[in-house]
């Protein structure tokens, strides 16, 4: 077979793309690790963020996997595509250019989207909406007995003291880099290592903890009784621990 009409330019494109893919795919993922841990330091500023953030994070790696995946076809299918640039194989020749050409634009355009959501000032709040959503039974329930944000916030307060007064008598030790004092989400898990707690109390505290930051960012005005019935419950076995029974 012989070289085609056009070959020149199909080599150009194809390789150049393939280099330009790359190189924008590794300058996205060194600013996707700063964006990681910047996260990791403004939860460790504010422990409200944590079920907010893990969210997020959950959201980059399903959509850092698929534009890892989308590269990773571009840049092989590229380099195939000028393999065979030299060779005429009729309209075979523009069907796989156009097709892998479709691929590329694919690729760029995932990755713009994925930097326009990594930069997105308002992606904790649209988190905070879609983890609403997803307990719409929790959150301002429309039948039944319901539990008002401050009165929530206020039993909460309590809890969490009791808490870290459960800590101290195990000793669990200061932890954080901005602060000289163990997150409660860090506190619950320890105490349930510990032994302090039991399974079912790690997954109602956990539950209480992850109500307690979506309230504190997001706009909820009642939640479900069952929360708060729930709450009282953990407390009071919270400080039957700390009292020794």
């Amino acid at each position: 077979m012989i070289a085609y009409k056009g070959a020149d330019n199909v080599y150009w494109l194809f390789s150049s793309s393939a280099q330009a893919i790359a190189a924008f795919i590794g300058f996205l993922a060194a600013g996707f690790f700063f964006s990681y841990d910047l996260m990791d330091k403004q939860v460790e500023k504010d422990e409200t963020l944590e079920v907010i953030y893990v969210d997020i994070k959950n959201q980059y790696f399903k959509r850092l996997k698929a534009l890892f995946i989308l590269t990773g076809f571009s840049i092989l299918l590229s380099l195939g595509v000028v393999f065979i640039n030299g060779y005429d194989f009729g309209i075979y020749n523009l069907v796989i250019a156009i097709i892998v050409g479709l691929v590329n634009v694919v690729t760029v355009v995932w990755a713009i989207t994925f930097v326009i959501f990594i930069i997105d000032p308002d992606k904790v709040k649209k988190t905070v909406e879609k983890l609403i959503k997803e307990d719409g039974g929790v959150f301002e329930p429309t039948q039944g007995v319901s539990l008002t944000r401050a009165k929530f916030l206020e039993s909460f307060t309590e809890l969490e003291t009791l808490l870290r007064d459960l800590a101290k008598k195990y000793k669990l030790e200061a932890f954080g880099r901005f602060r000289d004092f163990m997150p409660l989400g860090q506190i619950i898990r320890s105490l349930y290592e510990r032994g302090a707690i039991t399974r079912e109390s790690l997954r109602e505290l956990s539950e209480m903890n992850k109500i307690r930051n979506l309230v504190a960012h997001g706009e909820i005005n009642n939640i479900e009784q069952r929360i708060g019935d729930t709450l009282n419950k953990v407390r009071a076995e919270i400080k039957s621990k700390i009292q020794g029974n």
